[in-house]
């Protein structure tokens, strides 16, 4: 057996192995999983901290109490009682109002409305998200929402892209070692 062939066959065998012992990854990185806000119960009065985005835009999305989005709902931006811009949802909920500067606004939306603070990029505390979120119903909610992945993808894709790099890294690497091994022992020798 070649020694490029057996090299192959080893790192077939290593890479179906791992396919067997993690079959999740695949159906994890294929998935457009969006990310999940965190639920915390905070205060009426809290002021929710959000990174203002490009074209110093605050970037947002509305929700009914279920997570579905809410299509065509009027968000309006308020500093004190002037009114300093508006926006309606897309049919993903999102909203964004450019052109606002770094401050203190009260956001509403039908029934929910709150109070959030808005950073300019560069001076934003870590603490800080890169959107706001208003949960619609009876009562109404609001929050902040944003991960190291802003482009939608979540997470947990980036998580399990990360995951299945790391696995094939590892299949290569026992695969070459089997390979060596091989190379060292000894040919038998024939009568």
């Amino acid at each position: 057996m070649s020694k490029g062939f057996a090299f192959i066959k080893s790192a077939s065998v290593a890479l179906a192995m791992v396919g067997i012992v993690f079959p999740q990854t695949r159906i994890l990185a294929e998935q457009k999983l969006s990310p999940a806000p965190a639920v915390k119960i905070i205060p009426d009065n809290t002021v929710l901290d959000v990174s203002l985005g490009k074209s110093d835009t605050f970037n947002g999305r509305t929700v009914d109490h279920t997570g579905a989005p809410v299509k065509g709902a009027k968000v309006i931006l308020k500093q004190g009682k002037a009114e300093v811009g508006q926006s309606v949802t897309d049919s993903e909920g999102r909203f964004a109002v450019q052109n606002l500067k770094s401050g203190v606004y009260q956001v509403s939306c039908g029934a929910t409305e709150g109070t959030y603070r808005l950073w300019a990029q560069q001076s934003a505390p870590p603490a800080a998200k890169t959107q706001g979120l208003l949960v619609l119903g009876e009562n109404g909610a609001r929050g902040q929402y944003g991960c190291c992945c802003d482009d939608g993808s979540g997470v947990w894709l980036c998580c399990a892209g990360a995951l299945l790099a790391g696995i094939a890294v590892a299949a290569l690497v026992i695969a070459i070692t089997a390979n060596n091994k091989s190379d060292n022992d000894p040919a038998p020798h024939s009568p």
